[in-house]
């Protein structure tokens, strides 16, 4: 995942629970919504995906 806010890419160790928090600024993001509900005020960037055989499937 990449913050909108400067790009900076957000690791996976920064999930909790349902929320992501960018290492950089502690921008803090809804996982199910994509809605930055701390700190920022855009959302990340969402792809239509789904899970096919096990297999994850994302289309930008």
């Amino acid at each position: 995942s990449t913050c909108p806010h400067q790009v900076t890419n957000i690791p996976e160790l920064a999930i909790c629970e349902n929320h992501l928090t960018c290492p950089k600024h502690a921008w803090k993001f809804d996982l199910e919504t994509g809605d930055c509900i701390e700190k920022g005020n855009h959302p990340l960037k969402s792809f239509e995906a789904r899970v096919e055989n096990g297999v994850v499937q994302a289309w930008w």
